[in-house]
């Protein structure tokens, strides 16, 4: 279907494209678009419904304690990716050769930035004066740094114009990850 859809966006803007894209390349491009259009509008669709069972669940004071939490790790996170996600992608493309040299740096240099993180943000609670329940809600929450770096196998599909397969690895890991979360919240 998405492949119809494509050629048939081709066909109406044709003349303006001959030059530009190939009909084949269009297709590509175009049926990738529409993956991750299918896997937007699924993320935001289930991260809207997760938090509207969590916020009901939990009430007011205690949702507003846990988004407290998601923005302390969310300082941290800047500290735990620095970037790499884009430099990875423009390598892959560039430097398909070296395929597997750069995903293994790229996630041995996330999985130590991660820990790194979990450590410096140990120190930030260990001052922080805060309540012990919030203090062991960011350290738990910290520890999605260490599986972040797992993430970059994505791009090896994606430097392959493989969206379908990104896609659908994303929404089933949503699936799984929010359906856990008003798991742990119940």
């Amino acid at each position: 279907m998405l492949t119809k859809l494509a050629h048939f966006i081709h066909s109406l803007l044709g003349s303006t494209l001959k030059d530009k894209f190939s009909k084949e390349g269009f297709v590509i491009y175009t049926r990738n678009v529409q993956w991750f259009g299918i896997s937007k509008v699924f993320t935001l669709l289930f991260s809207l419904v997760t938090t509207m069972v969590v916020a009901r669940i939990l009430g007011p004071e205690i949702f507003g304690k846990l988004n407290y939490a998601l923005s302390v790790i969310g300082i941290f996170a800047v500290f735990a990716n620095l970037g790499i996600d884009n430099i990875l992608y423009r390598e892959l493309v560039a430097y398909k050769e070296k395929r597997e040299e750069l995903l293994g740096s790229a996630i041995f240099l996330k999985l130590l930035l991660g820990i790194i993180s979990i450590l410096g943000l140990s120190i930030f609670l260990f001052f922080l004066k805060e309540e012990v329940y919030i203090k062991i809600i960011i350290g738990l929450l910290s520890l999605t740094f260490i599986t972040q770096p797992f993430t970059l196998f994505s791009f090896d599909f994606l430097k392959d114009k493989e969206a379908k397969y990104v896609t659908i690895t994303q929404v089933l890991t949503l699936l799984i990850s929010n359906g856990l979360k008003i798991l742990s919240v119940l």
